[in-house]
């Protein structure tokens, strides 16, 4: 289970490092694609993304069925597979770290299943949105 928030500096050669209390539930790889929805990356253990892209393996032609292997196709086209070194480090190779503008400062956020890994600047942004959206629908506005 993945949970919290950390903050991290990734290096020149676009290695960042996994917090500790990450570390024990992923395995020597990991999977790291891009978000459906925000300009973020998600990582996965392997084990989670065979989960997440069972609907890819269904030959039916149930709309729903279709649908979600859309989206399964979507995670599987931009996803890398990447093994952790000894230093507790992953590579984030290019394409991956320019679509969630991630060049230096990082936030990892647990999701339960997954971890987020936000530049921290678009995370921020993010926040705030959400923040001010939940707080208008408290108020009732």
């Amino acid at each position: 289970m993945f949970h919290g928030t950390h903050y991290y500096n990734m290096d020149s050669k676009g290695r960042l490092v996994l917090a500790p209390c990450f570390r024990d539930h992923l395995g020597s790889k990991v999977i790291v694609t891009r978000h459906l929805y925000y300009n973020c990356l998600m990582l996965f253990s392997q084990e989670k993304f065979n989960e997440l892209c069972k609907p890819h393996k269904s030959n039916s032609f149930n709309e729903l069925e279709t649908q979600a292997s859309n989206i399964s196709n979507y995670y599987l086209d931009y996803s890398q597979i990447i093994e952790i070194d000894n230093a507790n480090r992953i590579l984030i190779k290019d394409p991956l770290r320019d679509y969630a503008k991630i060049d230096k400062e990082c936030v990892l956020v647990g999701r339960i299943d997954y971890i987020l890994i936000w530049n921290s600047e678009l995370l921020s942004e993010s926040n705030k949105r959400r923040d001010e959206s939940v707080r208008k629908k408290d108020i009732g506005s």
